[in-house]
């Protein structure tokens, strides 16, 4: 992944799953106006996801991201998308991973990459109010 190799070189050495999920954001996932997040794996986690061969095999940072929105943006936006929930994760000198909270209500890197996220929080903005929708309407 070029943004990986490029603007995420600290992440190198990390591995990291993706997953998909269809859960609502802000009901199942308990995060309001989410639709992507970062996850330090604990050390069962990491045992969970080796297949149950060795926690050193697996993987140390999970990104969720909600399939409702992703199937909606188009590659910008997923890409900007991609670029902020990376950035969520920090490495210390130690070699320590965390998450780290925006720094400017974005992050300033995925501004100076991307642009303003004027788009991708037009989508975002139109999803919630599509989602509060299917909500009311009871989807």
């Amino acid at each position: 992944m070029p943004l990986l190799a490029k603007e995420h070189r600290r992440l190198a050495d990390y591995r990291i799953v993706w997953c998909v999920t269809d859960a609502k954001p802000g009901k199942e996932l308990g995060i309001c106006k989410t639709y992507a997040q970062s996850t330090i794996l604990s050390p069962l986690h990491r045992y969970l996801s080796s297949g149950g061969s060795d926690m050193n095999e697996g993987a140390h940072v999970a990104i969720v991201v909600n399939d409702w929105l992703w199937q909606r943006l188009v590659v910008p936006q997923r890409r900007w998308l991609v670029d902020h929930v990376l950035e969520h994760v920090a490495v210390d000198e130690v070699g320590t991973l965390s998450l780290r909270h925006h720094d400017i209500g974005d992050f300033s890197g995925v501004i100076q990459r991307h642009g303003v996220p004027l788009d991708p929080m037009k989508a975002a903005a139109r999803a919630i109010f599509e989602l509060g929708t299917e909500l009311v309407n009871g989807g």
